[in-house]
């Protein structure tokens, strides 16, 4: 790659030496512009496969350890379910309707906080996903705009330094 740019430098002197101040001008516009789209794409392509992979660990490690709670938490539900269906069994051949009421309406109680906790689980990890993929957008296009421009300018600056210290 670097041999060939001292190439592409070489030719581009001799051509110089031959061609009017426009041409010139026009020509290194040019080289500076494939310059700044090589560097841009390389640098973009870098910047959104870092961001990527650290959201993808960042959200993979959320998810995980929600996913990890949720089943911890459904464990312990069908545990104290399975418990208290045999102890309400038991209170309710001993005991009268009134006890086995009461905790009926304990056990009801947990299992719709459960439910309703699973379900805003669910829903926060589809709304992190979606903002998420909104944020690396912008990040991306931010940092790509802000590189090309600070890439062209110093491109140029270095490339019309260059010609009028040859002129």
């Amino acid at each position: 790659m670097r041999r060939s740019h001292l190439q592409k430098k070489k030719e581009r002197e001799n051509r110089f030496s031959k061609q009017p101040e426009e041409e010139k001008t026009a020509e290194i516009i040019a080289e500076i512009t494939e310059i700044t789209e090589e560097i841009t794409a390389e640098i973009t392509e870098e910047i959104t496969a870092e961001i990527t992979e650290e959201i993808t660990v960042e959200i993979t490690e959320g998810i995980t350890e929600e996913i990890t709670e949720e089943i911890r938490a459904e464990i312990r539900a069908e545990i104290r379910a399975e418990i208290s269906a045999e102890i309400s069994a038991e209170i309710s051949a001993e005991i009268s309707a009134e006890i086995s009421a009461e905790i009926s309406a304990e056990i009801s109680a947990e299992i719709a906080a459960e439910i309703a906790a699973e379900i805003a689980a669910e829903i926060a990890a589809e709304i992190a996903a979606e903002i998420t993929e909104e944020i690396t957008e912008e990040i991306t296009e931010e940092i790509t705009a802000d590189i090309t421009e600070a890439i062209t300018e110093e491109i140029t600056e270095e490339v019309f330094h260059q010609y009028k210290w040859k002129v």
